[in-house]
């Protein structure tokens, strides 16, 4: 699973509004449980720093956590750490995370690169 397909609803969302993040450890969504959903906290960060609407957010994050299930509770469990990550970020860190500035270090790198090793 690449990140893009991990988390559509981040990327597609705010590269059109140019919004980006910042990394704040991501624990919301350890353990793999199928029941954690951190989709109203990633949703709400979105949502009021790019406009994107609260329904079609929640309705891509959610098919997003059901699409990485498909693949295993691990690649579940990274794609929620990375929207409670994204979810815990200020409006200047989420920009941050979307440029992925700096290269080495930007906002919930570690939490993006487990997605893209599912």
């Amino acid at each position: 699973m690449t990140l893009p397909n991990a988390l559509g609803f981040i990327l597609c969302g705010t590269l059109a509004i140019g919004c980006g993040d910042s990394n704040t450890g991501g624990t919301g969504g350890t353990g793999g449980g199928q029941s954690v959903n951190n989709c109203p906290d990633v949703c709400s960060v979105i949502t009021s720093c790019t406009g994107q609407s609260t329904e079609s957010c929640m309705e891509q994050c959610e098919g997003d956590l059901m699409q990485a299930t498909e693949f295993s509770a691990a690649c579940r469990a990274a794609v929620n750490d990375l929207t409670a990550c994204v979810g815990g970020l200020s409006c200047e860190q989420l920009d941050a995370w979307f440029e992925e500035v700096p290269a080495d270090s930007y906002p919930c790198i570690a939490e993006e690169i487990a997605v893209e090793e599912c």
